[in-house]
Order: C-alpha cells, then structure tokens, then sequence
C-alpha cells in the first residue's frame, strides 16, 4: 500500500495507531502475502516509520527511511534503543532542507545503533540533497541505486517473495 507519511506526524503521536491501521488494512488485502510487512518512508514519512514502525516487530519485519526528518531527536541513543526492527536508512551527505534531514543525526544515529547492537544501516550519497530517490531527482543513478537497495533490503529481511 501506498500512504501518504505526512498523515502519520503530529497527530499527538497518535500517528503509530494510524499506522497501525494501515498495516493491517495492507495484511488484510487479498493481494497480501502472509508475514510482516515493510515499511518504506522518505522525508516526513521516513520520521513516521523509523518512529513508528520500528517499534511495531509483531507486524513489521523491515524499515527503510530515505532521507528521514530527524532534527525532532533529542538523544539517539535512546530513540533507536527503541528500534525493534532491522533499518536501512539513507541520506544525502549534502542534505539542509528545512534543517530536517541533516547527515549529522543520521551518523548519529548509526553510532548509536552500532554501539547498542541495534540493527540499522547508514548509506550515505556524498554530494547529494533532499528526495534523491524521486522521479525529479537529478541524480538518475542515485535514484536507481536507492530503489535497488530497498529492494534488496525488503527482500533479505521480509524474504523473497
């Protein structure tokens, strides 16, 4: 299923029940395979599902967060201490929309997961901006790489249906 994460944040955290709601409209659906879900998010949607979906292992079993809002976290240690699910998360190195999306969290946030064995991989695109893995992108080649680690991901984790 596709949805729009920007129906997810600042609805009094609230948005993990939203999400919730979501996933299990999607394993209910006649196109569903049995298992977990993944969870793909990009900017917005990205803060949703490393917030969210991370923390929801009885339903998701991956999640992916292309250049994710990041600038609300505090501590990293503590939000991906949270994390109960495999992550890819990638991120321009030359990120500054909004201040949202820096690449400084994002090492941050990898340091911390590295060193409290949480699973979650940092692929950082030097030289990139924000929405590198959208149709209006410039960088063809980052987009298709984008695409194809998320692929594999999934694949990996959720297996290779």
């Amino acid at each position: 299923m596709l949805v729009d994460g920007n129906d997810f944040w600042g609805k009094d955290l609230g948005g993990g029940k939203l999400l919730l709601g979501v996933i299990d409209h999607a394993l209910t659906s006649s196109h569903a395979a049995p298992g977990k879900v993944g969870v793909v998010g990009a900017s917005l949607g990205g803060a949703s599902a490393l917030t969210f979906a991370t923390r929801m292992p009885q339903h998701v079993g991956a999640v992916v967060a292309q250049y994710p809002l990041t600038s609300f976290i505090k501590d990293p240690a503590d939000f991906v201490g949270k994390m109960k699910v495999p992550v890819l998360m990638m991120a321009g190195t030359f990120d500054n929309y909004k201040g949202c999306c820096v690449i400084d969290m994002a090492r941050k946030l990898a340091a911390a997961a590295k060193e409290g064995g949480i699973p979650l991989e940092l692929v950082e695109y030097p030289g990139v901006d924000h929405g590198f893995s959208t149709d209006n992108s410039k960088r063809r080649d980052i987009a298709s790489d984008s695409l194809k680690r998320t692929v594999e991901f999934l694949r990996q984790q959720l297996g290779a249906g």
